[in-house]
């Protein structure tokens, strides 16, 4: 039987989808079972920073990044992921950005917004404040909401695991070395603070937001309400991350 042609573009879409799905269930499994004590994970929430804090643990580690595999990648590796089931994996760096900055990133790559295509402002308020409650109600790239997300990591992960994403490369270095050094002893700060000057969103395969985007005021009494809504819910129901400097911006 032959098919038409949008047919069997569909058919060869819903394959490779399958195929990326079933490769990375197995890549990720073997990472946190046979490969758990030489293999990283970098996880957080979408636009959290994962790609770039990859990329430098990669060279810091002297192990790959795959992304975007057809085929399960048996081999010990940085775990670039948005999946919180790690396992035993004993090398785990979970990226918190505060919710503000990380929701404008999420809207501009999901609509693959530049400058010149923004809009009048009220018109991109509207429509950031429409995409924000939906992204809060039904996530479209992570698991579950932002607020549980961060606060099952800390369940998972503890606190230890924790880092909160900033554009300086001297705050990050930071804590990275501080969570490098708690699991493995020590920590080469010189060649870490190397591997940090690679600015962040130089790391392929990600977005950079465009300059206007990144200065524009996204945020009106709507938005505002639902960002201020759910740091309260993650509050409510993590008390571990009321200290961590969220209402900030970057």
């Amino acid at each position: 039987m032959t098919f038409p042609a949008p047919a069997r573009a569909a058919r060869k879409g819903t394959a490779l989808w399958l195929s990326r799905g079933l490769s990375s269930h197995a890549t990720r499994l073997y990472s946190t079972t046979l490969a758990r004590h030489r293999s990283v994970a970098v996880c957080g929430y979408p636009r959290s920073g994962t790609s770039w804090i990859s990329a430098v643990l990669a060279g810091y580690y002297g192990l790959p990044v795959p992304r975007h595999y057809r085929w399960p990648q048996l081999y010990p590796q940085v775990l670039h992921t948005h999946d919180l089931r790690l396992g035993a994996l004993f090398r785990v760096f979970y990226l918190i950005r505060p919710p503000r900055a990380l929701f404008v990133s999420l809207f501009v790559k999901r609509y693959g917004l530049t400058d010149a295509a923004l809009g009048p402002a009220d018109a991109l308020r509207d429509r950031f404040t429409a995409f924000l409650q939906a992204e809060l109600a039904r996530p479209h790239e992570a698991p579950c909401r932002w607020s549980s997300h961060v606060s099952a990591a800390f369940d998972r992960f503890g606190a230890q695991a924790m880092l909160v994403y900033s554009r300086s490369t001297d705050g990050m270095a930071k804590q990275l070395a501080h969570r490098i050094k708690g699991l493995d002893g020590q920590c080469d700060q010189t060649r870490l603070r190397k591997l940090m000057q690679v600015p962040p969103g130089t790391s392929a395969p990600t977005t950079i937001t465009p300059p206007r985007a990144r200065t524009f005021d996204w945020f009106d009494d709507r938005s505002e309400a639902l960002i201020q809504a759910e740091l309260h819910r993650l509050h409510a129901i993590c008390p571990a991350a009321r200290n961590l400097p969220l209402f900030d911006a970057e």
